[in-house]
């Protein structure tokens, strides 16, 4: 998986131009994963081996020691790997590269609102998620995957409210 830097604290070279978050594109975005990863949700109940829910359950618990020291580049990174694994693991690469592509704006709105939203909320969805998966509970599991990816609609005012500069619509 490519490593991804967002770091929006640094100033920009001068003359740099830096696009604004295009939130038509996020919450497009955000409702085609809703549907995808729902879907993945389900099929994961089928087909995850025991040591691919390990693999889930080992980032969840890396999730909550960065959590408790504040990297939110490694937050970020361990969010991105979780959701790119279900995808490999449900041998959704097509879903996934179609996603990823796609994914410098929303992956911008998710970095301000660990910054403006308390984090531990979604990974309680990462190892509810999990849990649910493993019990192949596939209602349980694609309704918390739609709770999860419906996040950022809960976070969209503050992250707007916190970050204004970011925004231009």
């Amino acid at each position: 998986m490519p490593a991804i830097v967002i770091a929006p604290t640094y100033t920009p070279s001068l003359g740099a131009f830096v696009s604004y978050v295009n939130s038509d594109i996020v919450e497009q975005l955000r409702d085609l994963r809703c549907v995808l990863e729902a879907q993945l949700a389900v099929e994961a109940c089928d087909i995850l081996t025991k040591n691919q829910l390990d693999s889930l359950y080992e980032n969840v618990a890396l999730w909550e020691m960065y959590i408790k020291r504040g990297d939110e580049e490694k937050i970020f990174t361990l969010d991105k790997e979780f959701h790119g694994s279900l995808y490999k693991m449900c041998g959704k690469t097509v879903w996934y590269n179609l996603v990823e592509s796609m994914a410098p704006h929303f992956d911008r709105t998710t970095i301000l609102s660990f910054r403006c939203k308390e984090t531990g909320r979604i990974l309680k969805d990462h190892g509810e998620l999990v849990s649910a998966i493993e019990k192949k509970d596939k209602e349980k599991a694609a309704h918390i995957s739609q709770r999860h990816m419906s996040r950022y609609s809960e976070n969209i005012d503050a992250i707007r409210k916190m970050f204004p500069e970011y925004f231009n619509d």
